[in-house]
């Protein structure tokens, strides 16, 4: 294996319930193993067929106060939550075309079936937004905690098809 293929490994990610017992191997993680991070199946919300971007910030204050001589002093640092801003891609495969909505979220189908992924993946997104509940994102760089969607855009077009390709600003929630 060479040095370039371990350099260009799809970015996974899984959106996993706040809390669970997550632990992350980077490696691991950056080549999609997660079945030994996880543990439990029933804690996945949601996993990703692709990232397509991720934006990685963290980012704090450091106050600055003027002494007698026009000298700056730090007195306090506070770091900020976490940001983590994703585009990412949740693809029709195997694509399932007769899709009607007749129960609520997180069991989604219809009497031809379940409804694609794409739709349920926009589903589950659309409550998480909604409902404020805090989760855990593991992705291939680090495991962020605590995290709730700020700011979810979902573009439609004619090149983008059956795919469900999102952008989400994710913030860490403090308690």
């Amino acid at each position: 294996m060479s040095l370039f293929f371990l350099l260009n490994v799809p970015i996974n990610v899984k959106f996993v319930e706040a809390g669970a017992d997550v632990s992350v191997d980077p490696l691991a993680a950056l080549l999609g193993d997660y079945a030994d991070l996880l543990g439990d199946e029933g804690t996945t919300i949601l996993e990703l067929d692709c990232s397509i971007d991720e934006g990685h910030d963290l980012s704090s204050q450091v106050t600055l106060n003027e002494v007698e001589q026009g000298y700056e002093i730090t007195d306090n640092y506070k770091t900020n939550p976490q940001r983590l801003s994703l585009t990412g891609e949740v693809t029709d495969s195997p694509v399932q075309y007769l899709s009607v909505i007749t129960t609520g979220v997180g069991s989604l189908g219809n009497i031809f079936g379940e409804l694609s992924k794409s739709i349920n993946s926009w589903f589950i997104l659309k409550e998480l937004w909604l409902s404020g509940t805090p989760f855990d994102i593991v992705t291939g760089l680090d495991l962020y905690k605590n995290m709730v969607i700020e700011r979810l855009s979902v573009p439609k077009n004619s090149g983008i098809g059956r795919t469900l390709r999102f952008d989400a600003e994710l913030v860490q929630v403090r308690r």
